[in-house]
C-alpha cells in the first residue's frame, strides 16, 4: 500500500472543513428564505430536472443526484410536504408511484433562495481567477469521478456535473430570470 504523505492528509482535511463551513454559511444564509441546504438542494434538483426532462419526477430521480438513501430522501420529502413546499401527486400509470411537484409557496421560496446562492457563489469565486476555477472544476471532477468509481455508483444522465453542457447552459439561464 502507498504510504499516505502530508499532503493527501491536509488536503483530505480542508475537504471537509470546506464542505462543513460552506454548509453552514449556505445554511445561515439560506435562513432568510426559511429553508435549508438540503431541502434547497431537493428543489434546485427538481427544477433541474424539470427543465432538461419532460418525464415526471419521482422519489427514485431524486436519490442518486443527492447521494443520499431512499428512507432519507422520503423523510425530508414528508417534511417537505408538511411545510407546503412540495407535492406528491397520484396521478401516474403505476399507482405505488408519486409524481413530486413543487407547490407554489415552494416556488417562491426557491426563486429567493437562488438569489441567495448566486450572492453566495459570487462572493466565494470572485476573486478566484477564471482558469483557477477551471483548474479546481477539474481536479474535483476527477475525484468525484474516483470515489463513484469506489463506491461503484453508476454516472447519470441527468447528473448536473456531467450532463450536456446545453442542458446546463439552459437551465442556468432559466436560474438567472
Amino acid at each position: 500500500m502507498k504510504k499516505v504523505t502530508s499532503n493527501n492528509y491536509h488536503l483530505w482535511i480542508i475537504i471537509h472543513q470546506i464542505h462543513d463551513i460552506i454548509s453552514k454559511w449556505e445554511d445561515a444564509v439560506l435562513i432568510e428564505s426559511s429553508i435549508t441546504s438540503q431541502q434547497f438542494l431537493l428543489l434546485w434538483i427538481m427544477k433541474y430536472l424539470e427543465s432538461i426532462s419532460e418525464k415526471p419526477i419521482i422519489l427514485t430521480d431524486l436519490i442518486p443526484l443527492m447521494y443520499r438513501n431512499v428512507n432519507s430522501i422520503s423523510a425530508m420529502i414528508y417534511r417537505m410536504e408538511k411545510s407546503n413546499l412540495i407535492e406528491r401527486k397520484r396521478d401516474l400509470p403505476d399507482k405505488r408511484a408519486s409524481r413530486l411537484v413543487i407547490t407554489e409557496k415552494g416556488e417562491n421560496i426557491c426563486k429567493s433562495a437562488i438569489k441567495l446562492q448566486r450572492k453566495m457563489i459570487n462572493d466565494l469565486f470572485n476573486d478566484i481567477s477564471e482558469g483557477d476555477q477551471i483548474t479546481l472544476l477539474s481536479i474535483l471532477r476527477s475525484m468525484k469521478k474516483k470515489v463513484n468509481k469506489i463506491l461503484n455508483l453508476t454516472e447519470l444522465d441527468t447528473d448536473p456535473e456531467i450532463d450536456d453542457p446545453q442542458k446546463t447552459a439552459f437551465f442556468l439561464k432559466v436560474l438567472n430570470k
